[in-house]
């Protein structure tokens, strides 16, 4: 039999396989001991989880009426890094807003690279052009 330590506990058995979920992002070490007949053995491992980036991308409104303007909106884990295309550029990799005002539909992509790669985030601000005049008395 074996027991475990560190980043897991409890007796386990001489073999076998063991997995795990809902891990974050971190560094876990994970020891065994066994004991037989022929005395102990000890054996380490180091497993380092990491993951793509994780974003919410949300523009508000997402349909305009010229000359209206869209917020666009974004909140990030896991990013080291991120743009946002036409003409935005480098923006914060944990969130932030920026306000645009564009001229025809636009379809914006939040763009997000981490240890892990990389994920896109597109979002369309829909622009329509009032065709509304005003009509003055005379």
């Amino acid at each position: 039999m074996c027991s475990a330590s560190d980043a897991w506990s409890g007796l386990r058995p001489t073999t076998g396989s063991e997995g795990f979920s809902d891990v974050s992002r971190n560094t876990y070490t994970y020891d065994l001991r066994c004991t037989g007949p022929g005395g102990q053995v000890t054996d380490s491992v180091q497993v380092s989880v990491i993951q793509v980036p994780q974003c919410v991308f949300s523009l508000n409104p997402g349909l305009v009426i010229l000359p209206q303007t869209s917020t666009l909106s974004w909140s990030c884990q896991f990013a080291d890094s991120c743009s946002i295309d036409h003409g935005l550029g480098a923006v914060n990799p944990v969130s932030g807003s920026r306000v645009v005002q564009p001229q025809f539909t636009t379809t914006y992509t939040l763009s997000c690279e981490g240890a892990d790669g990389g994920r896109s985030y597109p979002g369309t601000v829909r622009v329509f052009s009032s065709n509304l005049r005003e009509i003055l008395p005379r």
